[in-house]
């Protein structure tokens, strides 16, 4: 296994000053913690379960401040994508923030294809 977390430390360190700070490359620093998990053969630890949850919260916090409909899209693909990876490699990941988002008004502001990511994620 290579290690991520400092990987991935450091990349949710950038994309909260991005998402702060409206910067344009916030697609391509989601677009980074997204290539970690989205290969469906990989079957490697990418970091420790520490670094995994304290990501997975942190992706779901960004998902909340951002106001952005494309970037909450990219933000919830890579959650779908990581929470994928993790169930295959026999991690759990909670989806209680996910259920609770999901059943709140603030749900309905949200785009279809938003709406379909996290529903596919609560079917799993």
């Amino acid at each position: 296994m290579i290690d991520k977390s400092n990987f991935i430390k450091n990349k949710m360190e950038e994309i909260y000053i991005a998402l702060t700070n409206n910067q344009p490359n916030l697609d391509e620093l989601i677009g980074e913690i997204n290539d970690l998990f989205s290969s469906p053969y990989k079957r490697d630890a990418i970091a420790d379960n520490e670094t995994i949850q304290s990501l997975w919260f942190f992706l779901f916090e960004m998902f909340i401040l951002s106001d952005n409909n494309d970037v909450k899209f990219d933000i919830i693909s890579a959650m779908c994508d990581m929470y994928i990876y993790q169930a295959n490699l026999g991690v759990d990941l909670s989806l209680d923030n996910i259920r609770f988002w999901r059943e709140s008004l603030k749900a309905e502001e949200s785009s279809p294809e938003i709406i379909d990511y996290v529903d596919d994620m609560l079917s799993i």
